[in-house]
């Protein structure tokens, strides 16, 4: 071929490396991972609802007996803080009350006993969700629930705080206090101490008594919520 068409290929062919793989080369060099801290709240809820719907699901084979209860869904009112707070699940047995709280969260979840927030890595290395740790929103239920039985329930019947990962990513979760679904059974047999038929039946009277002297809607409880974490809810 004669140089002077060589010579044209050549240089459209220079000008077009400079012009796509170069610029795609440096978006590789200093692409970071993006960072989202929210996700939509309306999805959150609908992921939320169905993690608990399959943990309670779970919990049922914990109920061996007519002395063990499940309740799901349960928000407790404090009249003298004026404060409420959402338990996704409270399982009485055997082995005493555990308070559970259910989280329907994807991708690689890190975090400890000792971190006040924990993050949300997707599989992709996309940093989306900053979150409070669950188990110390837990440890806060745990309260609740100890506060209303130890008024009523003259023995200091055992309370344990458990979450549940639902989709059971707690590789990278450094804590006694979290399971995966599938690890609730070993969780409940190995945690808390166990309590007579008669303490299971008292606890229970006593927390659908609470319930029903005060009762609080979810709206109720979510303004409550808002009022003191405003970016988040329970």
């Amino acid at each position: 071929m004669a140089p002077y068409i060589v010579l044209p290929i050549v240089i459209c062919a220079i000008v077009l490396f400079i012009a796509l793989i170069i610029p795609a080369a440096k978006r590789g060099i200093n692409e970071q991972p993006r960072r989202r801290d929210k996700v939509p709240e309306r999805k959150r809820e609908d992921e939320g609802e169905a993690g608990e719907q399959f943990v309670a699901h779970i919990l049922e084979r914990c109920i061996l007996t007519e002395h063990d209860h499940l309740m799901n869904g349960v928000i407790l009112y404090d009249p003298r803080r004026k404060a409420s707070c959402e338990i996704d699940h409270i399982l009485i047995c055997e082995r005493g009350i555990f308070v559970i709280e259910t989280k329907n969260r994807s991708g690689e979840i890190y975090g400890d006993d000792t971190r006040e927030e924990w993050t949300q890595v997707l599989a992709g290395g996309e940093i989306v969700h900053t979150m409070r740790s669950p188990v110390l929103q837990n440890a806060t239920h745990v309260r609740f629930v100890k506060e209303i039985l130890y008024r009523r329930v003259h023995e200091r019947v055992p309370v344990t705080g458990l979450v549940v990962f639902a989709q059971g990513n707690t590789r990278h979760i450094d804590s006694e206090h979290v399971c995966s679904p599938f690890g609730i059974e070993v969780a409940v047999k190995t945690q808390g101490r166990e309590i007579s038929p008669a303490d299971q039946d008292r606890a229970y009277r006593t927390l659908r008594s609470h319930l029903e002297k005060y009762p609080v809607t979810k709206e109720e409880h979510l303004q409550y919520i808002r009022s003191i974490h405003p970016d988040e809810r329970e």
